[in-house]
């Protein structure tokens, strides 16, 4: 074999070796950082399912439940058709696409964002006027939530660092 072959095989091999452990560092990075939030994700799934408009929800036959399923917060809304709202863990923010005319999504996202912030110590309800006036809509992620238009969906990203909040 050529020298300059051997010296191509070793560099390109080299290259191949860096970009492995980086792709394996990653990965441990992304199961660590989850690991790092289980313990918010589980407090925040309580304050969801103990929100007084989840509460008031329950009053007229629309029992809406929150779970962790995986990496996963699984929302079932049970009403006269049952829905289900999957938010992704995604590092640092949750994520997940509803209908633009999705009214229930809207609240079921409010009350997520609301139980975000109380874990951060704020009020229930705090952030509730910024939904309802439609505020958060311009929002970007480091202000604690984004919402981003495509055609009649929206992709929702609610973050876990920040609490959704007036800016």
């Amino acid at each position: 074999m050529k020298k300059a072959n051997i010296f191509r095989s070793i560099f390109w091999g080299l290259i191949m070796l860096i970009l492995l452990s980086l792709g394996i560092v990653g990965v441990l990075h992304n199961i660590n950082s989850y690991k790092e939030k289980e313990k918010d994700l589980e407090r925040i799934v309580t304050l969801f399912n103990n929100n007084s408009t989840i509460k008031d929800y329950e009053k007229v036959d629309t029992k809406i439940k929150a779970s962790i399923e995986g990496k996963n917060i699984i929302i079932d809304c049970k009403t006269v058709t049952d829905k289900e709202y999957i938010f992704t863990f995604k590092r640092s923010y949750l994520e997940t696409n509803i209908a633009k005319d999705d009214t229930l999504g809207r609240v079921i996202i409010m009350v997520l964002a609301d139980s975000i912030s109380v874990n951060k110590g704020n009020f229930e309800g705090d952030t509730y006027d910024m939904f309802t006036n439609n505020i958060v809509d311009d929002y970007k992620l480091k202000d604690g939530i984004e919402f981003n238009d495509k055609n009649d969906r929206q992709t929702v990203k609610i973050s876990l660092e920040t609490s959704v909040k007036k800016s």
